[in-house]
């Protein structure tokens, strides 16, 4: 053998004998150590690791921060967002597992030496598999890998970081305990640890040195257990505290956050996390109100050169967290940001930072102007939008400017998601106003027709063609702006404005500050402050007093015709012309004051305009309900002002005009409404023992002890309807299978007379229906009657004309211009046939029941517009199609008519 084989001979012959004694795992010598630790390194630790980390980079890369929001310490991919790292996560798992199976070194040894594991990279595949389960959000399968780990490698670092994942998996599990337990554990520790360090070189302090004899080391005992591997404080700590403060953010105790957020950033951290920490540290403060602390840490970001995005942001809650001082270095950084064109995107944001430096100086009319340009200039972020609306209400809330108010809170009510914290408090809000500038518009419309009424025909027409002719040329003006606001786009910003503000400087008008500005003066100065909604230039609605009507609602143009807006008819319908329409305005207006006056004291808290509407209400309206409710609000109102001249005034106009209100004996006596109450208890267990005879059977006690309680006590008890309906029911019982039902006619007549608007009134009324169609039906099987009463069924109105009063074509027209005036939504038909050869009957089919029929008969019997040459002298009258038939037969229609005034009218012939 020649040399040179014999040396490499040498070479291979240990790497043969190495890689072979390797494959053993169960044997505990150098060699294999080494084999099995190179291969779970390498193999197993180190590529899963990567596979982590790469696809963690790819998702940070993907990853969009809210900042609307307080930042969330860790970037966790969800359910979601986890989805595209399950390839390289299940590659980690399988290569750590594959190693952990194939690797491992159980072997134990006793004494100093002794261990759970001689492969020393095990732990760490393990660590990798508890890492992917827990980015996959396999937070069980996680959980049950950390803590074998803590659990198997109790003596090695391994176990602390164990710890920290599982409190990471814990919090992400919702599992607020077990996190602060395992948090407080590492914390412990780690004072352990350090109290131990302190006491044992204050030991070796005071120990005197030792003499030769006793020079010689303790030999360890083999059986000594092993200790602790030591806390790894400058490589941990920092997660710790950031968890700590993870878990307090969800919390929301914010306050503890901020302190383990600082203590964080005291402990070595790497750059990154530490400039995100610093970022979250400035959020909390700012959420805290600590406005000072909160700029200096977005101080700090600004220095530390984060991202743009973070950088960016750090500006804009910079600006925000202002309070006072010298703000002119802010603002002009801020205002160079908005020149930046990639900011474009984020002029909404910027805008409105301006107006809270602007709105903290105070200057409220630059922040408004701010705060309009922030919602110009809103792209697709809908949050940042809300935002400016929500400020610009508030703005004009604290100014009473109600209008403009709604009109930004209705904006934000639309747009916000329901998810968004705010968006009870401003759907409420919302509502209120909208409410209030509803009523609001009511009164002034109603009162604006009511001050046309007394006009001439000729002098309304006159005035509503001014009028068209005013919304005309308001349109005109309209279109003029929208011309000037598009020819502005199209030539980039170089049309000059008609104050010669335009810069003509060839930049997009959006980034030219000087057009912008003079664009906006012009448009302020004649629309006044707008909300950017639909039909905008509508925000005055008090400009048109005929715009509250449901018509006024659709202003469409029908095809090939003219808008309804211009036609005289679309206003002068409205007007309120007999006493019946103008009682019914006044309705209206009644309500809408008390509506109003209810709105500015209870939601508004905006008591002088409260006492305006129920001081409206009670000078025009004092004998309404309504005037003496507000009456009653108004001596609340001044009695909490402490103004006792107004609020004795109508403390003693109720009193003496209205003894009998409830509102004058609650001013009496405070404590009537309780003893209502007590009054009411006692009464409630009086009825029930008189209901309990009803049911026993007792019916002529019961009669006679409702009797009792109708003729002592009247209205004063409560219960006084019950006592007129069990009479008449024990009235129908104890008659019940004779032939006269007069006495429970008479009782059920008396609930109906004197229990209108409660539930009694119509249960009587369906009894009285039933009563009449028995009797009816009784009647026809005797030949007494040929009518049956049927008030389900469909019936028709008849009207007889007699041949002497000439062409029966009038009155058909009549009535049909009738139909269409009163009825148009109703799809009514009109017929003609003899009766005999002296008369006609004109029918109007379409009616569905007996209560259709009787509004059609009573509008046909109060028109005074089209048929009021026939509703007095001809006969009219409902009827059924059966009944109809019956009447053709027999002809005579008086007989029918004594009918129909006994079961459908109650009148009585002439």
């Amino acid at each position: 053998m020649t040399p040179v084989r014999l040396r490499v001979f040498k070479f291979i012959i240990p790497a043969v004998m190495l890689f072979a004694a390797g494959c053993y795992a169960d044997k505990n010598a150098l060699v294999n150590r080494s084999y099995h630790n190179l291969t779970a390194h390498y193999n197993g630790y180190f590529n899963g690791r990567e596979l982590v980390r790469e696809s963690l980079d790819g998702f940070e890369r993907t990853y969009k921060e809210d900042y609307e929001k307080i930042l969330p310490v860790y970037k966790t991919p969800d359910k979601i967002t986890s989805k595209p790292l399950y390839p390289n996560m299940d590659t980690a798992i399988s290569k750590c597992g594959t190693v952990i199976q194939r690797h491992a070194m159980p072997e134990k040894k006793t004494g100093q030496y002794r261990k759970t594991e001689w492969c020393k990279w095990i732990d760490e595949n393990w660590y990798v598999i508890g890492q992917a389960h827990f980015y996959k959000n396999e937070f069980q399968q996680a959980k049950e890998t950390f803590n074998y780990m803590r659990l198997q490698y109790d003596k090695d670092v391994s176990k602390y970081w164990a710890e920290l994942w599982l409190s990471r998996t814990y919090l992400e599990m919702g599992d607020f305990y077990h996190t602060q337990k395992f948090l407080d554990g590492l914390n412990n520790t780690r004072k352990e640890q350090a109290e131990a360090k302190k006491q044992a070189k204050e030991k070796k302090l005071k120990k005197k040195k030792p003499t030769k004899k006793s020079k010689s080391k303790k030999k360890a005992s083999k059986n000594e257990p092993a200790k602790p591997a030591e806390y790894p404080e400058k490589k941990i700590q920092c997660d710790v505290e950031a968890v700590y403060a993870d878990l307090y953010l969800r919390q929301q105790k914010y306050s503890k956050a901020a302190e383990k957020l600082e203590a964080a950033l005291d402990c070595k951290c790497q750059r990154k996390f530490k400039k995100r920490l610093t970022f979250i540290l400035g959020q909390v403060y700012q959420k805290l109100g600590e406005e000072q602390k909160s700029k200096d840490y977005y101080a700090k970001v600004i220095r530390m050169n984060p991202g743009y995005e973070m950088e960016f942001y750090a500006t804009i809650f910079q600006a925000l967290a202002y309070n006072g001082g010298d703000s002119r270095n802010l603002k002009r950084q801020l205002i160079k940001m908005s020149k930046d064109v990639k900011n474009v995107d984020f002029l909404d944001q910027i805008y409105y930072a301006l107006a809270e430096i602007e709105l903290n100086k105070p200057d409220r009319e630059k922040g408004i102007e701010y705060l309009e340009l922030s919602v110009a200039n809103s792209t697709d972020n809908i949050n940042q939008k809300s935002k400016s609306y929500t400020r610009l209400a508030e703005l004009y809330l604290e100014v009473k400017s109600y209008r403009l108010a709604q009109l930004y809170y209705d904006s934000t009510s639309t747009i916000l998601p329901e998810t968004h914290e705010k968006y009870a408090s401003v759907r409420e809000k919302s509502a209120v106003l909208n409410s209030l500038i509803e009523n609001l518009d009511i009164v002034h419309l109603q009162d604006s027709l009511q001050k046309l009424a007394p006009l001439s025909t000729t002098e309304l027409e006159e005035h509503v063609r001014d009028l068209i002719k005013s919304l005309k040329e308001r349109e005109q003006a309209e279109k003029e702006e929208q011309a000037l606001m598009s020819s502005l786009e199209a030539n980039n910003g170089k049309t000059v404005f008609p104050n010669g503000a335009g810069s003509g400087n060839g930049n997009f008008w959006v980034w030219n500050a000087t057009a912008k500005k003079a664009g906006f003066g012009n448009f302020k100065s004649k629309w006044g402050g707008r909300a950017l909604e639909d039909n905008w230039r509508r925000s005055d609605k008090q400009s048109n007093s005929f715009q509250g009507s449901e018509e006024a609602n659709n202003s469409s143009t029908e095809s090939g015709g003219e808008k309804p807006e211009y036609t005289v008819k679309y206003y002068t319908k409205n007007v309120p012309r007999s006493d019946e329409e103008i009682a019914a305005s006044n309705d209206k207006i009644i309500d809408a004051l008390y509506k109003i006056g209810m709105l500015y004291k209870e939601n508004l808290d905006d008591l002088p305009e409260s006492i305006k509407a129920f001081e409206d209400l009670a000078t025009r309206f004092r004998e309404s309900e309504n005037g003496l409710s507000g009456m009653y609000h108004l001596y609340l109102i001044y009695k909490s002002k402490n103004d006792s001249k107004n609020s004795n005034k109508y403390k003693n106009i109720i009193i003496n005009d209205f003894p009998n209100s409830e509102y004058a004996k609650i001013i009496q006596n405070p404590n009537w409404k309780e003893e209502q109450e007590t009054a009411k208890n006692q009464q409630e267990k009086i009825y029930a023992k008189t209901y309990n005879r009803f049911l026993a059977g007792q019916y002529s006690q019961v009669i006679q002890e409702s009797q009792n309680v109708i003729d002592k006590q009247g209205n004063d008890n409560q219960f006084i309807c019950h006592y007129r309906y069990l009479k008449a029911m024990a009235t129908g019982a104890q008659t019940s299978g004779l032939e006269n039902t007069k006495p429970l006619q008479k009782a059920l007549e008396e609930v109906l007379e004197n229990c209108k608007g409660t539930e009694f009134n119509s249960r009587a009324n369906d009894l009285m229906e039933l009563l009449k169609n028995r009797k009816s039906i009784e009647q026809a099987k005797n030949n007494g009657n040929s009518y049956i009463y049927a008030p389900e069924l469909d019936h028709m109105f008849v009207l007889v004309f007699p041949n002497s009063k000439g062409s029966v074509n009038a009155a058909k027209s009549a009535v049909m211009k009738f139909n269409a005036s009163m009825f148009g939504s109703k799809n009514l038909e009109i017929k003609a046939r003899f009766i005999d050869l002296d008369r006609q009957a004109i029918r109007v089919r379409g009616l569905k029941n007996k209560e259709e029929a009787m509004d059609y008969y009573l509008a046909f019997k109060l028109d005074q517009n089209h048929v009021k040459e026939y509703n007095k002298d001809l006969k009219y009258f409902v009827i059924t199609d059966k009944n109809y038939s019956a009447l053709y037969l027999n002809k005579d229609v008086d007989k029918y008519l004594e009918f129909f005034h006994e079961n459908y009218s109650g009148e009585s012939i002439e």
